[in-house]
C-alpha cells in the first residue's frame, strides 16, 4: 500500500487502505466462525461463547473503520473512482462481519445432536467459505496495483477473473446449502429449527462476499 500512501501524503486522506484493512477484519470474522463451528461440533459451549465474544470485537472494529472512512471521506476529497461507489461497496463488506456477529450469536443458543452426515456436509461447506473469503481478500488486495497502474488492461482482466471465480465458488456453496437443507427436514423439528438458521445465514455470509465483490469491480471497473 506504499503507492496508496505517497499519492495521498501529498493530497490528503485515503481511503483505500482502510477499505484493504476492513476487508480483512472481515475476513477475520469467518475465520473466527469456523473455528467457532469446530467447538459447536465438539460441545464445547464455552469456547463457542468465547468465539463469539471475539467475533463481536472484530465486528466492532470493522464499524469503527466504516466510520472513519466515512468521517475522512468528505465532499472535497478528489479521488480516482466514484465517491458514491466506493461508499456502497464499503457498506456491502460491512454486512459480511455484520452476519458473522448474528451467527455467532445463534451458535450460542444451544447445543443440539445431529447426525454426523450432517455434520461432514457443513465441514465441506465451512471449507468452501474459507477457500471463498481467501479469493475476496486476495481481490480486495488488487485495489493497489489497481490505482499504480492506472487501471491498467492486465489489472481489470486479473480483478475480473477473480470476481468470476468467487460467483462460480458461491454458486457452489448455495447448492451444497440446499442439499444440507433438505437433509435437515429430515431432523426433529427443534434440531431443525436451529440447523435451518445455520444453514440460512451461511447462505447469506457467502452472497454478501459475492455481492461485495460484485461492487469491488464496479468501483474500480465502472
Amino acid at each position: 500500500m506504499k503507492f496508496i500512501r505517497s499519492v495521498f501524503d501529498v493530497f490528503g486522506y485515503s481511503p483505500f487502505e482502510d477499505l484493504v484493512k476492513h476487508a480483512e477484519i472481515c475476513g477475520r470474522a469467518i475465520e473466527l466462525l469456523i473455528e467457532q463451528f469446530a467447538a459447536y461440533k465438539d460441545g464445547k459451549m464455552d469456547e463457542v461463547k468465547r468465539i463469539g465474544k471475539e467475533i463481536d470485537k472484530v465486528e466492532h472494529e470493522a464499524d469503527l473503520i466504516k466510520r472513519k472512512i466515512m468521517d475522512k471521506t468528505s465532499e472535497s476529497l478528489v479521488l480516482p473512482v466514484d465517491k458514491y461507489k466506493l461508499f456502497n461497496f464499503l457498506f456491502t463488506q460491512d454486512v459480511i462481519a455484520n452476519r458473522c456477529e448474528t451467527l455467532a450469536k445463534v451458535m450460542s443458543f444451544k447445543k443440539v445432536e445431529v447426525p454426523e452426515e450432517l455434520w461432514k456436509d457443513l465441514e465441506d461447506i465451512l471449507k468452501n467459505l474459507k477457500e471463498l473469503v481467501a479469493m475476496y481478500e486476495h481481490l480486495v488486495n488488487h485495489t493497489s496495483s489497481l490505482l499504480k497502474t492506472s487501471f491498467s488492461k492486465r489489472e481489470v482482466e486479473e480483478v475480473s477473473n477473480h470476481v468470476s471465480e468467487i460467483e462460480r465458488v458461491e454458486e457452489k456453496l448455495g447448492s451444497m446449502l440446499m442439499r444440507l437443507n433438505k437433509k435437515i427436514f429430515d431432523l426433529e423439528p427443534s434440531k431443525a429449527i436451529l440447523m435451518r438458521e445455520f444453514a440460512m445465514n451461511l447462505i447469506k455470509i457467502a452472497k454478501s462476499v459475492e455481492d461485495s465483490a460484485r461492487m469491488f469491480k464496479s468501483v474500480f471497473m465502472g
